[in-house]
């Protein structure tokens, strides 16, 4: 049975050719997971978001629930075609053709963008009804009775008293005890850490000492959670991310970057979103407070 792949992220394209086989690792109603030499990427149905490790097919969800591919079965990629061993026979997907897409992130353009980003992340959170972390940052004074919510406030509370300081190490020893945090194929924790890294490089401050110490602090913490988790926060540690987050500075509009957030996942959109503030608008702002200018630091 042969099928086509639409569009394929350049990172999942680089990583499929210094590694032409593996197994299926995971599977679920619209996504197949393969790994390869010890990475992930992912099959996808033809209406999923585009990520760092994206293959989207021309299937849709329920054609590709239909194919009986298992986990454990081999995949080979040869002259373009990637094929899945499977009960049901051989499944070929041809990459020859597809849209090759660049997913990694630049910084804003101009110093007041981050501002502006920040104020339309802020009125896009408030379009959203999703749990994760969403409330610490669009409703910060509501009592917490969440354990895992009040353990990530705490965290990030520490965390940001400690960048103050300039503790930079401390700082990014606090956020990295984030990762696993929360449940789902991708914890709240993760994705609002791939949301900081995000902000870094879109502020311009993926050079800073904060920086350098956090993407130490989250290589080193990696095992700490699952494999598709553990796949993202690698994507975002080499400034790879989401379609919606590259996307970013050209989205206008806070109704327009909701829509492109919630369709991530039911909270990983907005988790990763709330990273991003975190940076734009709490360390950059303690920046910018330091520096004897009008501080744009809110209470969190």
């Amino acid at each position: 049975m042969n099928y086509k792949i639409r569009r394929l992220a350049d990172y999942a394209a680089c990583l499929l050719h210094a590694e032409k086989s593996g197994v299926v690792h995971s599977v679920y109603r619209k996504t197949i997971n393969l790994s390869a030499g010890g990475r992930l990427v992912s099959i996808q149905a033809a209406d999923s978001p585009l990520s760092p490790i994206s293959l989207i097919s021309e299937l849709t969800g329920s054609e590709m629930a239909r194919l009986g591919i298992e986990p454990g079965q081999p995949f080979a990629v040869r002259e373009g075609i990637l094929q899945i061993t499977g009960s049901k026979g051989i499944h070929s997907f041809s990459l020859l053709y597809a849209e090759k897409v660049r997913l990694f992130l630049t910084p804003c353009r101009g110093t007041e963008a981050p501002d502006t980003l920040a104020r339309q992340i802020i009125r896009a959170l408030s379009l959203a009804d999703t749990g994760g972390f969403r409330p610490l940052f669009f409703s910060p004074d509501t009592a917490v009775s969440d354990p895992m919510l009040a353990c990530a406030r705490d965290r990030i509370r520490r965390a940001l008293s400690m960048f103050r300081e300039e503790s930079w190490n401390v700082c990014a020893s606090e956020l990295s005890r984030l990762i696993g945090l929360g449940t789902g194929l991708t914890p709240c924790g993760d994705d609002f850490l791939c949301g900081v890294l995000a902000g870094l490089t879109l502020c311009h401050m993926a050079g800073h000492p904060f920086a350098h110490a956090l993407k130490r602090e989250l290589r080193s913490h990696l095992n700490d959670t699952n494999d598709i988790s553990r796949a993202f926060l690698r994507c975002a540690l080499d400034s790879y991310f989401s379609c919606a987050v590259v996307s970013l500075r050209e989205i206008s509009g806070a109704g327009d970057i909701a829509d492109a957030f919630l369709a991530i996942g039911h909270s990983s959109g907005t988790d990763t979103l709330c990273g991003i503030l975190f940076t734009l608008r709490f360390l950059r702002g303690s920046i910018t407070e330091k520096g004897g200018k009008h501080s744009r630091v809110s209470r969190l």
